[in-house]
């Protein structure tokens, strides 16, 4: 009687050792599963995943053009004219062909002026809201 309830008692420890065990071992394997998805995911301090271009450009007239941030304008100037479209994006790289764009939205219109002298141009962003584009050497 007493062997058997040695035995019993045993078990117990054994199951209860091997229950522990287990679920170490699947707390271990969680966590490195984890570790291993954050170090894949390759962000950045901005949020963008890296090799993403985050500043937006326009491609007009041979140029590219580059927004810094400024407030977006109610009124666009009466020397701005519609020159066409956003037709391609592509967030990897900078933009090599007219109406190429990063970081913005295909059919986002463009406004230029005739003068050559004005290194800026005009996307719209929503209805009545423009923001300034410039060559970098301009800003």
């Amino acid at each position: 009687m007493i062997s058997s309830q040695k035995s019993r008692c045993q078990n117990k420890k054994n199951i209860i050792v091997f229950s522990i065990v287990v679920i170490f071992i699947t707390i271990v394997i969680i966590i490195l599963k984890d570790y291993n998805r954050l170090n894949m995911e390759e962000e950045t301090y901005t949020g963008y995943q890296s090799g993403v271009i985050e500043q937006p450009q326009i491609y007009y007239n041979g140029s590219i053009y580059y927004y810094f941030g400024t407030e977006l304008d109610r009124e666009l100037p009466d020397n701005y004219k519609y020159v066409g479209s956003v037709l391609n994006v592509d967030n990897s790289k900078e933009p090599q062909n007219n109406f190429d764009a990063v970081q913005l939205h295909i059919g986002q219109k463009i406004y230029a002026t005739l003068d050559k002298n004005v290194g800026s141009v005009y996307v719209e962003y929503g209805e009545g809201e423009y923001a300034i584009f410039s060559l970098k050497g301009d800003y």
